[in-house]
């Protein structure tokens, strides 16, 4: 296109950004960023939630705050799928004190954003704080879905905490979740690392 004498527009960016990041070039991603950063079109919203994935897989936390900032004075902060997206890069990166900043800070959480937060703490073997973020998305009026309780019965497996595994499992039923392979795959693997490999059996 720029060979053409032709300036990409930030949709055309966005869209071969975005294509970088789901194919696992993620440096490749942050050069086109750094270089889309020369021409008069500013990064938008979309720009941002689709570069912060190669930060947090490439454990790029300088840079991944360096987008935070832009994204506060561009006024981008106060969305959504960017607060989401923060929320994940600095839990990859190994920062839940900036993670749980980020999440403090959004007004109106949805489901995804709990979800990336009870992941932070599953993912750095916080059980307990996860746990307690599921009561406290129940009381917020929100209704986890098979995300939210397969992450935790996954941690919960991982830690032969049996009881509550079982415990989620009958909480999915009883709120008309249907039980779903990979709830069973999550319980059967994690049992299996935990060195219950009878109760794996059982489940399997």
């Amino acid at each position: 296109m720029q060979q053409e004498g032709l300036k990409p527009r930030v949709t055309s960016w966005n869209v071969i950004i975005s294509g970088c990041v789901d194919n696992g070039y993620f440096e490749d991603a942050l050069d086109l960023f750094s270089e889309m950063l020369r021409f008069p079109h500013n990064p938008n919203d979309v720009t941002i939630v689709s570069i912060l994935p190669a930060c947090a897989s490439l454990k790029a936390l300088k840079l991944g705050k360096t987008i935070h900032g832009y994204a506060i004075k561009s006024d981008l902060y106060r969305n959504i799928c960017v607060d989401g997206s923060l929320v994940d890069m600095y839990s990859k990166c190994g920062r839940n004190d900036y993670t749980e900043k980020v999440f403090i800070e959004i007004e109106t959480k949805n489901t995804a954003v709990w979800n990336k937060m009870i992941a932070a703490y599953v993912n750095t073997g916080e059980r307990e704080a996860a746990l307690g973020l599921l009561k406290s998305m129940q009381n917020d009026g929100l209704k986890p879905d098979e995300i939210t309780y397969n992450t935790l019965l996954a941690r919960c497996a991982r830690n032969g905490k049996k009881n509550e595994a079982y415990a989620l499992l009958s909480d999915m039923t009883r709120i008309d979740m249907k039980l779903n392979i990979v709830s069973f795959n999550v319980l059967i693997s994690g049992f299996q690392q935990y060195g219950l490999s009878r109760k794996a059996l059982r489940l399997f």
